[in-house]
């Protein structure tokens, strides 16, 4: 009789031992499964890691450009101002330059009388203006 129940226990644990073995193998796909979703998103990190110092670098020069432009923005109203365009006026060739087609046509329809210098001064503003609307 014992050796019957030894046998049955025996039988036991080896179905015990082959259910454990079963889900060995499905924790380990699991976790293969995991390991590979994070290898995944781990790659995803890098690249916008990588797509942010990107931006961040053409933000940065953007910002130094926006500002060399706003400069120069400076200047050619101390130039029209200094060749004796009203400040008005300059202000609208400005707004030309970074506005809309309202603004343009407004200053366009505008009459004003110049003299031949400060037409050519005018003429280099537009001119400067010119590859924005391009």
């Amino acid at each position: 009789m014992e050796t019957d129940k030894l046998q049955r226990r025996i039988a036991e644990l080896c179905d015990i031992n082959a259910d454990l073995q079963v889900q060995i193998h499905s924790f380990d796909a699991v976790v293969d499964d995991k390991e590979a979703v994070i290898l995944e998103k781990s790659r995803q990190i890098d690249e916008l890691k990588a797509a942010m110092e990107e931006y961040s670098s053409i933000t940065e020069l953007l910002r130094a450009e926006k500002s060399k432009l706003e400069n120069q923005m400076q200047m050619m109203d101390q130039d029209l101002f200094g060749a004796g365009l009203p400040m008005s006026m300059a202000y609208r060739i400005n707004q030309n330059c970074s506005g809309s087609l309202q603004t343009e046509l407004a200053l366009a329809q505008s009459p004003v009388e110049v003299s031949t210098p400060l037409l050519s001064s005018t003429m280099a503003v537009f001119h400067t203006c010119l590859p924005f609307y391009l």
